[in-house]
């Protein structure tokens, strides 16, 4: 047989088992294949709904925890600027008797 003949003779029984297995494996019925298409649609659908639910717990829980954490320290500021200011008060009004004494010393001339 000729180079040509080798060829189409490789091309047609190519051809026919390609189409017999593609009969082998071919796919089920449209109606089936939809069928099956929207089940696992579904269950896409709900696992993804669980692990969107999932994800939001945990950064929800993250949340509550920074929040915590915000709360504490911003308490522990609050209490530290309440005793500085404090402290500026005291000192202030220690310095107040004298200055009420040159301030009526002045007044009256002495």
């Amino acid at each position: 047989m000729s180079e040509r003949g080798s060829f189409a003779v490789g091309l047609i029984l190519g051809g026919a088992v390609g189409v017999a297995l593609g009969m082998l494996v071919a796919p089920v019925p449209g109606r089936e294949t939809r069928e099956k298409l929207r089940r696992k649609g579904g269950q896409l659908r709900d696992r993804a709904r669980e692990h969107a639910a999932s994800v939001a717990d945990d950064v929800a829980d993250r949340l509550r925890v920074n929040a915590d954490d915000v709360m504490t320290r911003v308490r522990s500021m609050a209490g530290d600027v309440i005793d500085r200011g404090r402290s500026v008060v005291e000192e202030r009004a220690g310095h107040l008797p004298d200055a009420f004494e040159s301030g009526k010393g002045t007044v009256l001339g002495r």
